[in-house]
Protein backbone atom coordinates (compact mmCIF):
# COMPACT_ATOMS: atom_id res chain seq x y z
CA UNK A 1 0.00 0.00 0.00
CA UNK A 2 1.01 3.48 -0.88
CA UNK A 3 0.59 6.37 2.13
CA UNK A 4 3.93 8.82 2.08
CA UNK A 5 3.91 11.74 0.31
CA UNK A 6 6.40 10.87 -1.93
CA UNK A 7 5.09 7.77 -3.19
CA UNK A 8 1.85 9.25 -3.68
CA UNK A 9 3.75 11.52 -6.18
CA UNK A 10 5.66 8.90 -8.22
CA UNK A 11 2.57 7.00 -8.66
CA UNK A 12 0.64 10.14 -10.03
CA UNK A 13 3.53 10.70 -12.61
CA UNK A 14 3.28 6.58 -13.20
CA UNK A 15 -0.96 6.76 -14.00
CA UNK A 16 -0.26 9.65 -16.26
CA UNK A 17 2.04 7.97 -18.40
CA UNK A 18 0.07 4.77 -18.74
CA UNK A 19 -3.25 6.91 -20.06
CA UNK A 20 -0.54 8.87 -22.03
CA UNK A 21 -1.14 12.15 -20.08
CA UNK A 22 1.65 14.66 -20.43
CA UNK A 23 0.09 16.62 -17.20
CA UNK A 24 1.20 14.25 -14.25
CA UNK A 25 -1.82 15.01 -11.85
CA UNK A 26 -4.33 14.38 -15.25
CA UNK A 27 -5.32 10.64 -13.27
CA UNK A 28 -5.16 11.71 -9.96
CA UNK A 29 -3.18 14.42 -8.26
CA UNK A 30 -0.94 13.57 -5.83
CA UNK A 31 -2.31 15.67 -2.47
CA UNK A 32 -5.90 13.34 -3.82
CA UNK A 33 -3.90 9.95 -3.57
CA UNK A 34 -2.25 11.58 -0.02
CA UNK A 35 -5.65 12.37 1.24
CA UNK A 36 -7.10 8.51 -0.32
CA UNK A 37 -4.71 7.47 1.72
CA UNK A 38 -5.30 9.35 4.91
CA UNK A 39 -9.30 8.41 4.86
CA UNK A 40 -8.88 4.63 4.35
CA UNK A 41 -9.29 4.10 1.00
CA UNK A 42 -7.48 1.61 -1.33
CA UNK A 43 -4.16 3.47 -2.78
CA UNK A 44 -1.44 0.56 -4.34
CA UNK A 45 1.32 0.86 -6.22
CA UNK A 46 3.33 -2.11 -7.89
CA UNK A 47 7.32 -2.25 -8.18
CA UNK A 48 9.32 -4.49 -10.40
CA UNK A 49 12.93 -4.28 -9.17
CA UNK A 50 12.59 -1.20 -6.65
CA UNK A 51 10.80 0.68 -9.75
CA UNK A 52 6.93 1.44 -9.47
CA UNK A 53 5.35 0.36 -12.58
CA UNK A 54 1.59 0.93 -12.05
CA UNK A 55 -1.08 0.53 -9.38
CA UNK A 56 -4.13 1.96 -8.68
CA UNK A 57 -6.91 3.21 -5.95
CA UNK A 58 -10.43 2.97 -5.07
CA UNK A 59 -12.88 3.90 -2.55
CA UNK A 60 -15.60 2.78 -0.03
CA UNK A 61 -19.06 2.97 -1.69
CA UNK A 62 -22.57 1.65 0.15
CA UNK A 63 -24.68 -0.04 -2.17
CA UNK A 64 -28.40 -0.48 -2.23
CA UNK A 65 -29.09 -3.72 -3.01
CA UNK A 66 -33.01 -3.86 -2.74
CA UNK A 67 -35.36 -2.53 -0.35
CA UNK A 68 -33.51 -2.97 3.00
CA UNK A 69 -30.58 -4.67 1.62
CA UNK A 70 -27.50 -3.26 0.92
CA UNK A 71 -23.38 -3.80 1.25
CA UNK A 72 -20.11 -2.24 1.23
CA UNK A 73 -17.93 -2.86 -2.00
CA UNK A 74 -14.54 -0.86 -2.55
CA UNK A 75 -15.34 0.83 -6.10
CA UNK A 76 -11.88 0.27 -7.87
CA UNK A 77 -11.52 3.70 -9.78
CA UNK A 78 -8.35 3.03 -11.99
CA UNK A 79 -5.44 0.05 -12.25
CA UNK A 80 -2.53 0.69 -14.89
CA UNK A 81 0.74 -0.63 -15.46
CA UNK A 82 3.28 1.11 -18.06
CA UNK A 83 3.76 -0.66 -21.32
CA UNK A 84 6.07 -3.22 -20.96
CA UNK A 85 4.62 -4.48 -17.94
CA UNK A 86 1.36 -5.27 -19.12
CA UNK A 87 2.10 -8.84 -19.80
CA UNK A 88 3.47 -10.40 -16.57
CA UNK A 89 -0.01 -10.98 -14.86
CA UNK A 90 0.44 -8.81 -12.34
CA UNK A 91 -3.17 -7.36 -12.98
CA UNK A 92 -4.54 -10.73 -11.98
CA UNK A 93 -2.11 -9.96 -8.43
CA UNK A 94 -2.84 -6.26 -7.82
CA UNK A 95 -7.09 -7.70 -8.29
CA UNK A 96 -6.33 -10.48 -5.41
CA UNK A 97 -4.24 -8.09 -3.47
CA UNK A 98 -7.43 -5.62 -3.61
CA UNK A 99 -9.82 -8.63 -2.95
CA UNK A 100 -7.82 -9.45 0.20
CA UNK A 101 -7.53 -6.16 1.83
CA UNK A 102 -11.64 -5.99 0.61
CA UNK A 103 -12.16 -8.87 3.08
CA UNK A 104 -10.40 -7.54 6.02
CA UNK A 105 -12.28 -4.43 5.91
CA UNK A 106 -15.42 -6.44 6.19
CA UNK A 107 -16.50 -5.14 3.11
CA UNK A 108 -18.67 -7.71 0.47
CA UNK A 109 -17.17 -7.53 -3.22
CA UNK A 110 -15.76 -4.80 -5.17
CA UNK A 111 -16.85 -3.19 -8.04
CA UNK A 112 -15.23 -1.48 -11.43
CA UNK A 113 -15.85 -0.17 -14.71
CA UNK A 114 -14.50 -1.43 -18.18
CA UNK A 115 -14.64 -0.67 -21.80
CA UNK A 116 -17.28 -3.52 -23.10
CA UNK A 117 -15.43 -3.72 -26.59
CA UNK A 118 -12.17 -4.63 -25.15
CA UNK A 119 -11.97 -8.08 -25.61
CA UNK A 120 -8.89 -8.75 -23.33
CA UNK A 121 -10.08 -7.25 -20.64
CA UNK A 122 -13.78 -8.82 -20.51
CA UNK A 123 -12.21 -12.29 -20.88
CA UNK A 124 -9.54 -11.28 -17.70
CA UNK A 125 -12.71 -10.16 -15.97
CA UNK A 126 -15.06 -12.21 -16.64
CA UNK A 127 -13.73 -15.82 -17.25
CA UNK A 128 -10.02 -15.32 -15.38
CA UNK A 129 -11.95 -13.50 -12.34
CA UNK A 130 -15.36 -14.61 -12.27
CA UNK A 131 -16.47 -11.15 -12.04
CA UNK A 132 -20.17 -10.24 -13.44
CA UNK A 133 -21.74 -7.56 -14.90
CA UNK A 134 -24.04 -5.35 -13.36
CA UNK A 135 -25.19 -2.80 -15.75
CA UNK A 136 -24.26 -1.17 -19.00
CA UNK A 137 -23.80 2.83 -18.97
CA UNK A 138 -23.40 4.89 -21.71
CA UNK A 139 -20.91 7.43 -21.81
CA UNK A 140 -20.41 7.21 -17.94
CA UNK A 141 -17.03 9.64 -17.79
CA UNK A 142 -18.42 11.55 -20.93
CA UNK A 143 -15.37 12.49 -23.57
CA UNK A 144 -12.34 11.15 -22.72
CA UNK A 145 -9.02 11.94 -24.48
CA UNK A 146 -6.36 9.07 -23.42
CA UNK A 147 -4.93 7.15 -25.64
CA UNK A 148 -6.62 4.28 -25.29
CA UNK A 149 -10.48 5.91 -25.73
CA UNK A 150 -9.06 8.11 -28.76
CA UNK A 151 -12.62 10.59 -27.96
CA UNK A 152 -14.97 7.87 -29.03
CA UNK A 153 -16.81 8.19 -25.87
CA UNK A 154 -16.77 5.77 -22.51
CA UNK A 155 -19.02 3.28 -23.02
CA UNK A 156 -18.80 1.10 -19.83
CA UNK A 157 -19.77 -2.28 -18.09
CA UNK A 158 -19.94 -2.14 -14.56
CA UNK A 159 -19.01 -5.30 -12.88
CA UNK A 160 -19.23 -6.78 -9.03
CA UNK A 161 -16.25 -9.26 -8.08
CA UNK A 162 -17.51 -10.57 -4.74
CA UNK A 163 -15.19 -12.17 -2.04
CA UNK A 164 -15.96 -15.43 -2.63
CA UNK A 165 -16.49 -15.80 -6.50
CA UNK A 166 -14.35 -18.31 -8.19
CA UNK A 167 -13.10 -17.98 -11.86
CA UNK A 168 -15.82 -19.13 -14.52
CA UNK A 169 -15.48 -22.21 -16.93
CA UNK A 170 -14.27 -21.22 -20.49
CA UNK A 171 -16.70 -22.27 -23.15
CA UNK A 172 -17.36 -21.50 -26.45
CA UNK A 173 -20.24 -19.89 -28.71
CA UNK A 174 -20.09 -23.32 -30.65
CA UNK A 175 -21.06 -25.22 -27.09
CA UNK A 176 -24.91 -23.91 -27.14
CA UNK A 177 -25.92 -24.77 -30.46
CA UNK A 178 -29.27 -22.83 -29.33
CA UNK A 179 -27.70 -19.25 -28.97
CA UNK A 180 -28.14 -16.66 -31.92
CA UNK A 181 -26.34 -14.19 -32.75
CA UNK A 182 -27.24 -10.41 -31.96
CA UNK A 183 -24.25 -8.92 -33.29
CA UNK A 184 -21.18 -10.38 -35.26
CA UNK A 185 -17.82 -9.57 -37.10
CA UNK A 186 -18.26 -8.91 -40.24
CA UNK A 187 -15.55 -10.02 -43.61
CA UNK A 188 -14.12 -6.89 -43.40
CA UNK A 189 -14.15 -5.91 -39.75
CA UNK A 190 -17.19 -4.04 -39.18
CA UNK A 191 -20.11 -5.08 -36.74
CA UNK A 192 -23.46 -6.73 -38.31
CA UNK A 193 -26.54 -6.33 -36.72
CA UNK A 194 -29.33 -9.06 -36.57
CA UNK A 195 -32.15 -9.69 -35.23
CA UNK A 196 -32.88 -12.80 -32.86
CA UNK A 197 -36.02 -14.76 -31.33
CA UNK A 198 -34.77 -16.62 -28.70
CA UNK A 199 -34.02 -16.13 -25.42
CA UNK A 200 -29.69 -17.10 -25.40
CA UNK A 201 -28.14 -14.75 -27.75
CA UNK A 202 -24.58 -13.88 -27.97
CA UNK A 203 -22.45 -10.78 -29.42
CA UNK A 204 -19.07 -10.72 -31.15
CA UNK A 205 -16.27 -8.84 -30.74
CA UNK A 206 -13.33 -7.31 -32.97
CA UNK A 207 -10.47 -8.94 -31.45
CA UNK A 208 -8.48 -5.74 -30.81
CA UNK A 209 -11.00 -1.97 -30.48
CA UNK A 210 -7.84 -0.02 -28.95
CA UNK A 211 -5.93 -0.63 -32.22
CA UNK A 212 -9.03 0.08 -34.55
CA UNK A 213 -9.34 3.31 -32.73
CA UNK A 214 -5.61 4.00 -33.13
CA UNK A 215 -6.33 3.44 -37.10
CA UNK A 216 -9.84 3.68 -38.25
CA UNK A 217 -12.31 6.12 -36.64
CA UNK A 218 -14.89 5.60 -38.56
CA UNK A 219 -15.23 1.95 -37.96
CA UNK A 220 -14.52 2.49 -34.13
CA UNK A 221 -17.83 4.73 -34.28
CA UNK A 222 -19.31 1.65 -36.22
CA UNK A 223 -18.53 -0.53 -33.31
CA UNK A 224 -19.65 1.46 -30.57
CA UNK A 225 -22.82 2.38 -32.14
CA UNK A 226 -23.60 -1.25 -33.22
CA UNK A 227 -23.03 -2.22 -29.53
CA UNK A 228 -24.89 0.31 -28.05
CA UNK A 229 -27.89 -1.05 -30.35
CA UNK A 230 -27.43 -4.37 -28.96
CA UNK A 231 -25.78 -5.35 -26.05
CA UNK A 232 -26.36 -2.05 -24.45
CA UNK A 233 -30.14 -1.99 -25.19
CA UNK A 234 -30.43 -5.49 -24.01
CA UNK A 235 -28.69 -5.11 -20.93
CA UNK A 236 -30.78 -2.00 -20.01
CA UNK A 237 -33.72 -4.20 -20.92
CA UNK A 238 -32.92 -6.82 -18.14
CA UNK A 239 -30.69 -9.35 -19.80
CA UNK A 240 -28.29 -10.89 -18.15
CA UNK A 241 -24.21 -11.08 -19.49
CA UNK A 242 -23.69 -15.17 -18.32
CA UNK A 243 -20.03 -14.57 -19.93
CA UNK A 244 -17.64 -14.12 -22.16
CA UNK A 245 -16.54 -17.03 -24.63
CA UNK A 246 -13.19 -18.29 -25.88
CA UNK A 247 -13.68 -17.04 -29.86
CA UNK A 248 -14.49 -13.84 -28.07
CA UNK A 249 -18.19 -13.68 -27.80
CA UNK A 250 -20.32 -12.09 -25.30
CA UNK A 251 -23.20 -14.79 -24.18
CA UNK A 252 -26.36 -13.09 -22.94
CA UNK A 253 -30.00 -14.54 -21.34
CA UNK A 254 -32.84 -12.97 -22.11
CA UNK A 255 -35.48 -12.60 -19.55
CA UNK A 256 -38.01 -15.07 -20.75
Amino acid sequence: MITSPEDCVELARVLADVWGFFEASAVASPDTLRAMTYSGCYVAGVRVDGRLIGGGFGWPTHVVLSEGITEWRLHSHVIGFLDGFRAMGLGAQIKHHQRDYVRSQGMAAIEWTYDPLHAANARFNLVKLGARVVSFHNDFYGKLEDEFSAGLGSDRFLVRWGVDDAPATDRKVADDLDRQPILAVGGDGSPVVTEATGTAVFAELPANIVTIRKNDKALALEWRDAFDETVGREVTAGARVVGISSDLAYLLDRQP
